[in-house]
């Protein structure tokens, strides 16, 4: 008797843990694109400033704007427009970066659960691997028409001052060039989203690995999360930001070809004029990074069971 109680005690609790399983891998995907979105949605909130700085540094690539650090290049965006000027375009980011911060974990989990093919453990090649197919995705579902309104309408701030919102600037744009119009730049900005979800999935998972392997398997604080995260965007800026230079300049309201883009970048500034914009966008990679990554995983860890 008490061996037939113990087979059915064994029954039970492995009926149970293959509930869990189907469970968790039920809700997994919808964890992933709702904390995603969250993430995406803070952080671009919180740094659209210092993504504004940086396209701004990028277009214009005169000596006056050139040389200026971040905060002299804020101040001075404020003392010329005013401090709204600072969130030109802030509609389109956020509601974008939700979107495709969402759309890339989605894509990202499912992508590295795929890969596991039944072993245990992910290898740093398999996170850079789903990180290009994370990215890819991004970029043509949602970031390229997203980062084509933001960038148009920061440029056109800088001169004619035509378009009134977001959703006035994406009107003008299919009006003026149809729905591809959109769609502008759309090689050179999934070329660095798919390599910056390499670099940044690839980087952070091999980071979170060295400080297990240094401090042990007790979870990590948000505090620790953040500075992985943000060590991993410092990363993926040093390797991806000549292609996100020729992305802006693509997805500008003037008409640039991708190898034009290029070439006039080479001509009017150098080989350095490929890292343009570079320290505003590592003040920005690194904190949205830590932002993402931190808020992402302290949602997934509310919203498991």
């Amino acid at each position: 008797m008490h061996v037939q109680n113990s087979v059915y005690s064994d029954r039970l609790v492995k009926r149970s843990l293959f509930d869990e399983t189907l469970i968790n891998n039920a809700i997994a995907p919808i964890v992933g694109l709702v904390s995603g979105a969250l993430a995406g949605g803070i952080e671009a909130s919180v740094t659209y400033p210092l993504e504004l700085a940086k396209t701004q540094a990028q277009l214009r690539f005169n000596r006056r704007w050139r040389h200026l650090d971040t905060a002299s290049f804020l101040r001075r965006t404020v003392a010329a427009d005013g401090v709204s000027s600072l969130y030109t375009g802030v509609g389109s980011a956020v509601s974008g970066a939700a979107l495709k911060v969402g759309l890339r974990y989605l894509v990202f989990d499912g992508a590295v659960h795929a890969f596991k093919n039944g072993n245990l453990h992910s290898t740093n090649i398999d996170y850079a691997a789903a990180g290009v197919i994370a990215g890819t995705a991004e970029s043509v579902l949602v970031a390229t028409p997203s980062e084509r309104i933001k960038t148009a309408m920061i440029d056109d701030s800088n001169g004619a001052r035509r378009f009134r919102s977001s959703a006035d600037a994406a009107r003008q744009i299919c009006y003026a060039e149809g729905l591809s119009g959109l769609y502008r730049g759309l090689v050179s900005t999934t070329c660095k989203y798919a390599g910056t979800g390499a670099v940044k999935m690839g980087s952070y998972h091999f980071l979170a690995e060295q400080h297990k392997s240094i401090f042990g398997h007790s979870s990590r604080s948000v505090q620790d999360t953040f500075v992985l995260g943000a060590g991993a965007g410092i990363v993926t800026v040093c390797v991806t930001q000549p292609l996100d230079v020729v992305k802006t300049r693509r997805q500008s309201s003037r008409s640039e070809t991708l190898l034009l883009a290029a070439r006039n970048v080479l001509h009017t500034q150098g080989v350095a004029g490929f890292w343009s914009g570079s320290m505003f966008r590592l003040g920005r990679m690194s904190v949205s990074s830590g932002i993402v990554m931190s808020v992402h995983e302290k949602v997934v860890d509310l919203l498991k069971f």
